[in-house]
């Protein structure tokens, strides 16, 4: 497997797998592409014999702090390590982006039913943020987490 930066050939994939994995929690399916195409928002793609697998999408605030928008693997890749390798994607790209600025953060919302994604940010260093909780425009209720960034402990790089 492997981590690369997204294109816009990415975003019919972007839409067919938001439509399998989050189209309980609203019509991300349409906005999630859409997104994919603002200069503002960045997206990884991860890949596996050749096929894409996942994604992920992310803002950077601002040189201190980012938001992960959306992650999301292929139901058959899931606990492969996929979710893991587009985490560590994510923050090398924001600690790069911090520079010398030093110290950053990530911050995301999950879906509080959705356990295994809560372990995986837990085991990836994500904390709770019990006084950020919200809503997705279907109704269910999410979780703040969020995550430090020191400066110098890098993850994975991401190819270009």
């Amino acid at each position: 497997m492997h981590v690369r930066r997204g294109a816009a050939r990415d975003r019919t994939f972007i839409r067919e797998l938001s439509a399998r994995v989050f189209a309980r929690f609203g019509d991300y399916e349409t906005t999630l592409p859409v997104m994919a195409g603002r200069p503002e928002v960045y997206t990884l793609i991860v890949e596996a014999d050749r096929q894409r697998i996942g994604f992920a999408m992310y803002t950077i605030e601002t040189p201190a702090a980012a938001d992960l928008l959306a992650i999301a693997v292929l139901p058959e890749w899931q606990f492969h390590g996929a979710g893991k390798l587009l985490l560590d994607g994510v923050e090398a790209a924001v600690r790069d982006c911090a520079g010398e600025a030093g110290e950053t953060s990530v911050r995301l919302s999950v879906a509080q039913d959705n356990i295994p994604a809560q372990r995986l940010f837990e085991r990836c260093g994500y904390r709770y943020l019990p006084e950020e909780q919200g809503f997705y425009p279907g109704g269910q209720p999410s979780i703040a987490m969020w995550k430090r960034l020191l400066p110098g402990t890098s993850g994975k790089t991401v190819r270009p």
